[in-house]
């Protein structure tokens, strides 16, 4: 019975509005928190003349599964110019976290330096 009733609703238009109405007043889509298992290498920056050191150190560790995060301390107009030209790359302001004294809340962050060879445990991410 359950089956004809299925195919009726699907068939007409209408009825299978209502059902879909009634079956999500029922029962309500649970609310997901997008969890992102990327890798963050994050490299402090101060200039802008670092930026191509970072890039080309990060190509050399560059995963599938990593993405690229500076941590910018200085202009915060030269750091505008910089997110507007690389949308690729994540910022963040450490004066600001500095000024509003907030933590630096993200997971699966690995803090590397550009001057610096990569730790090994990064073959294993």
């Amino acid at each position: 019975m359950k089956k004809h009733l299925i195919r009726i609703a699907k068939k007409n238009e209408l009825l299978y509005r209502i059902a879909k109405r009634f079956y999500r007043a029922v029962r309500p889509a649970a609310p997901t928190l997008y969890r992102s298992l990327d890798y963050l290498l994050a490299y402090p920056m101060k200039t802008e003349d670092e930026l191509t050191a970072i890039l080309a150190h990060y190509e050399t560790l560059r995963r599938e599964n990593t993405r690229l995060l500076i941590l910018w301390e200085g202009d915060p107009l030269c750091l505008h110019r910089l997110m507007r030209c690389h949308p690729q790359i994540l910022f963040l302001s450490m004066d600001y976290y500095a000024r509003y004294h907030q933590k630096l809340m993200l997971k699966n962050m690995i803090l590397l330096d550009a001057a610096r060879p990569a730790p090994a445990v990064l073959e294993y991410i």
